[in-house]
């Protein structure tokens, strides 16, 4: 009876391995529990996992739709109405995400380094990639958030820290082939661990028995912020360029440099030596229209009838830099959100009819 029971509950995925039958996981688990122990519950989760995510009806997260639903239109509205001055993050990374997703068999996973200051942006845009690609966002249980300064805090230890991690994102991307792994801080991180998931990141079908190219992975980082700083100068006085004229092949060869030569993640490494990363994505500095637009948009959050002179009045307390032509703000937008909230409780405790 328990042999008939045990088949009756797989035969189904098995003849009909991409039309599921629906029902209930804790069901099927419960079922497999009692006629065969708990040893051989994780079998029928597994089955169920399988069922759900094809079926369209999971009860709770699993590796397929609806839960993975990579909505591309959605990242690139999400771009351009809620990320400001960043117009090659809106170009490449869109189209990035799409081509290995679509593609049926990638080559290798997706690898993308994006570089430039603080709150200019890059933290941003990777949480709407998560809320585009995944049902749950950031909550996901497939998507990875990793701060280098927390995670890898010892140079001395980095070897350590190197197979850890081969054995995390192992383990990952064997539950769910379309994990996303963000590495924040990699300017933080010793140089060389990131090395050692090199064979991941490769053109390898199957490694150790794990496909890996539908997997994401992502490095923020601040090295060849100045840099980049640097060449946007280069190209606006001596070329003439516009920031929109500006493209991705601008600003490459100097991000690979900074980020090939700067204390980090990345110094030195054979990610770079290898040609393992896909995208080199430049953040560019802000200026004074786009810090602006974060605060016009810090504003609407608290539906705040706004002018030209409310707007300067919060603009104040922002530095700008370089000298002599301070064109951009040193902390992009970073303390806006802060900034605007003091500023409309301020304007409430005064009774003022602004708010």
């Amino acid at each position: 009876m328990k042999l008939f029971a045990l088949i009756f509950l797989i035969i189904p995925c098995h003849v009909l391995p991409f039309e599921f039958i629906t029902g209930s996981s804790f069901l099927i688990g419960a079922a497999i529990s009692y006629f065969y122990g708990s040893d051989v519950v994780k079998v029928g989760q597994k089955i169920a996992d399988i069922t759900f995510c094809y079926s369209g009806v999971g009860l709770y997260e699993c590796c397929g739709k609806p839960w993975i639903k990579n909505d591309i239109d959605g990242l690139i509205a999400d771009l351009k109405q809620h990320v400001f001055g960043q117009h090659i993050a809106q170009q490449i990374i869109p189209s990035a995400i799409a081509a290995n997703f679509y593609k049926i068999k990638p080559t290798k996973p997706l690898v993308m380094s994006f570089h430039g200051w603080t709150g200019i942006g890059k933290n941003y845009v990777v949480s709407f990639i998560a809320k585009n690609f995944f049902k749950e966002g950031e909550k996901s249980k497939f998507y990875h958030l990793i701060n280098s300064r927390n995670q890898f805090p010892l140079e001395k230890d980095a070897f350590i820290y190197q197979e850890q991690l081969k054995t995390w994102i192992s383990s990952n991307v064997s539950f769910c082939p379309y994990s996303v792994f963000i590495f924040d801080e990699v300017d933080r991180m010793p140089p060389g661990v990131l090395d050692g998931i090199i064979p991941f990141l490769d053109h390898h079908e199957i490694f150790n028995g794990v496909d890996y190219r539908k997997a994401t992975f992502i490095f923020i980082s601040n090295t060849g912020a100045s840099l980049i700083m640097e060449r946007y100068f280069e190209l606006w006085r001596k070329y003439g360029k516009t920031r929109e004229q500006m493209t991705l092949n601008d600003f490459d060869n100097i991000i690979i440099k900074g980020a090939f030569n700067e204390k980090g993640g990345l110094q030195a490494s054979d990610l770079i030596d290898h040609s393992l990363i896909d995208h080199f994505v430049p953040f560019l500095p802000l200026e004074r229209s786009h810090v602006e637009q974060c605060i016009k948009a810090e504003l609407e959050k608290y539906s705040v009838n706004y002018d030209k002179d409310i707007i300067q009045e919060i603009m104040k307390v922002v530095v700008f830099g370089p000298k002599p032509e301070n064109l951009f703000s040193n902390a992009g937008c970073k303390r806006i959100g802060r900034r605007v909230s003091a500023f409309v409780q301020q304007k409430k405790l005064k009774g003022s009819s602004e708010v």
